[in-house]
């Protein structure tokens, strides 16, 4: 029998994991098999089997060392800038477009990768 403490850390636990794939659900639900969900706990303890898993999906070069580095460092800001080199957004803009489409038509707003 678990006692209190650790039945709390198990609800807890099983609240969060019901919450990670709700959300998952949804992605797939309007991106069907182009979405791609990793978990933060594959990225932080496994980013061999997150880099492998983001190639095999989207058929781009991962630079393991950069992403590694990446991985490596907390970071707490929510105003981060990310930009694509043009191949990797021209690539991107390909393969998510029939979803892209569909998700415009779902939210009724223009969006863009």
């Amino acid at each position: 029998l678990l006692d209190q403490h650790e039945e709390d850390g198990w609800v807890k636990a099983q609240l969060r994991f019901n919450q990670y794939r709700e959300a998952q659900q949804c992605l797939q639900a309007v991106f069907g098999d182009r979405v791609l969900v990793l978990s933060l706990d594959t990225l932080a303890q496994q980013p061999e089997k997150a880099c492998q898993a983001l190639e095999e999906h989207t058929d781009l070069v991962v630079d393991r060392a950069l992403a590694s580095a990446c991985l490596q460092q907390k970071v707490n800001e929510t105003d981060i800038k990310l930009s694509l080199d043009a191949s990797t957004a021209e690539k991107m803009k390909t393969f998510f477009a029939d979803a892209l489409k569909d998700a415009e038509q779902l939210c009724g707003e223009h969006l863009k990768l």
